[in-house]
């Protein structure tokens, strides 16, 4: 049986061989490897054409053009690109900016393009607040791009979903924006300028506390020249502190205590230091602060001298630090406290620092404000600013358990140093410039790693105020280039000013 099953066998492979086998083989073999691969990336482009024409048809509601479909498809193809890629370009394109679209229309068209569904109302609601405090669409579409529904969505187009690395403060924190775009809104009547709410997001981010920036705008001289009635007046702590309207009997106590003779500082300290207006400050990540002074305290007059010297000495920079004077007169500072520091130990250890790189062209380096540019030990390095040097300090005392801190004072009035800090044994770091209060002047520019492009202001300089003499018109100082050293009042106080009123101390 065995022997008739071989001879057939063999009978048929001489038949095949004879009939031409590579032509039978071909017509019956499977794909090969190379034409599977050809099939798979032929699939492939297709869900990546797919998903690009996606974009074009939900995002700009048009058909693709021929060009934008073969660059974004070869991008995702290429890996030089990810779906967060994508989403931004269209997002952020002059076409779709054209649109003008209000805050639920573009909300709308990142449910559609990022989860292929119409918004739900609570979620059309969330993320259209976002766009109405003046958070970007950065901010918006991040918040999509991370959840499971688009993650889904990709792997469906199989391509990476990616994320987007915000670029501006005012975007990174919902609660945080929300507060400084109600004090404006509330407080001034009006929306904030990008500038400015970019820069109060930045201070509260960086220490300036929640109740200073509220006593900023509620005591200003444009929001109490308006004579709200304290009806009004309550009404607004109400929205612009806690974000809604007043209850009727919240309101009425509250009225009833301005009517009864208590003072507005004592009043808003009510809403500043409420249990809602704490978990608000948690969530965001402010600095609660201290409690407005109110005239009910009657606070101390402070007595100021014609004169005041603090004995704080001084430390050269060179030869170790040629760049580090922040660093420096923080280390004077707190050798005055009674720390044993040293300049270089404290800028190893604890001074946040960048080094500068190229890439594409283009040079990136730290954001000055809040961490040194470059490293104090290189003399071709810039340097830092206030917000960089209160962190520090306060990175050093947490780690020697102190309960001293360190506060960005920035912005505070020159007299105000010398009659509220100097005049009361308190040294006081200030940013002037070098070289005898040479004239400032901006220079060089480069991007931070975020993409923003930032300027320095060269002849900077860092000292520690330690005394004045009114009668002399001078300002006396612990200088890292100098030493101990007189300046003249007035240019020196110039040049507080040209550096932006930057000025830090510890309490």
């Amino acid at each position: 049986m065995k022997k008739k099953k071989i001879a057939a066998l063999l009978s048929a492979a001489t038949m095949m061989f004879s009939m031409g086998a590579p032509e039978i083989m071909a017509n019956y073999a499977p794909y090969s490897f190379s034409s599977i691969e050809a099939h798979a990336a032929e699939e492939s482009t297709k869900k990546t054409e797919d998903f690009v024409k996606r974009m074009y048809n939900l995002v700009l509601g048009r058909e693709a053009d021929t060009q934008g479909m073969k660059n974004w498809t070869e991008k995702l193809n290429k890996h030089t690109a990810k779906a967060s890629d994508i989403v931004m370009g269209f997002f952020y394109s002059d076409e779709y900016k054209g649109k003008k679209k209000n805050a639920y229309e573009m909300v709308t068209d990142c449910y559609t393009s990022m989860l292929g569904r119409l918004p739900d109302e609570k979620g059309l609601k969330t993320w259209s607040a976002r766009f109405d405090v003046g958070m970007t669409v950065e901010a918006v579409c991040q918040g999509f791009i991370g959840s499971d529904e688009f993650k889904g969505l990709c792997k469906e187009y199989g391509i990476e979903p990616g994320s987007i690395k915000m670029r501006y403060v005012r975007d990174e924190n919902f609660k945080r924006t929300s507060f400084v775009y109600r004090l404006y809104k509330n407080c001034l009547n009006r929306n904030p300028d990008v500038k400015g709410l970019e820069d109060w997001c930045n201070k509260l981010k960086n220490g300036t506390t929640g109740t200073a920036i509220a006593y900023g705008f509620f005591f200003s001289k444009e929001f109490t020249g308006k004579g709200y009635t304290n009806t009004s007046y309550v009404t607004l702590l109400y929205s612009a502190i806690l974000g809604r309207l007043p209850d009727n009997k919240g309101l009425s106590g509250w009225v009833k205590k301005l009517d009864d003779g208590s003072s507005r500082e004592l009043v808003a300290n009510g809403f500043l230091f409420s249990d809602e207006f704490k978990t608000q400050c948690k969530e965001a990540g402010v600095v609660l602060g201290n409690k407005i002074v109110t005239p009910e305290e009657k606070p101390k007059v402070l007595e100021v001298p014609d004169a005041k010297y603090i004995k704080v000495d001084s430390i050269k920079q060179d030869p170790e630090l040629p760049t580090g004077c922040e660093v420096v007169a923080l280390t004077m500072l707190l050798n005055y406290l009674g720390f044993k520091i040293d300049k270089v130990t404290l800028s190893d250890k604890y001074l946040p620092k960048m080094a500068f790189y190229t890439k594409g062209g283009k040079t990136y380096g730290a954001d000055f404000h809040t961490t040194f540019a470059g490293d104090p030990k290189s003399k071709y390095s810039y340097g830092c600013y206030a917000p960089c040097i209160t962190t520090t300090a306060n990175k050093y005392l947490k780690n020697q358990n102190s309960k001293l801190a360190a506060y960005d004072i920035s912005g505070a009035d020159f007299d105000t140093l010398l009659s509220d800090y100097v005049a009361q044994d308190k040294p006081v770091i200030v940013w002037i410039t070098g070289w005898n209060l040479i004239e400032p002047k901006l220079t060089d520019k480069w991007y931070t790693p975020e993409g923003k492009l930032i300027q320095w202001l060269a002849n900077e300089h860092c000292v520690v105020i330690n005394g004045y003499d009114k009668t002399k018109g001078v300002i006396y100082a612990a200088d890292s280039l100098y030493g101990n050293v007189y300046y003249d009042y007035t240019k020196f106080k110039k040049r507080y000013e040209d550096l932006g009123k930057q000025a830090v101390y510890i309490k």
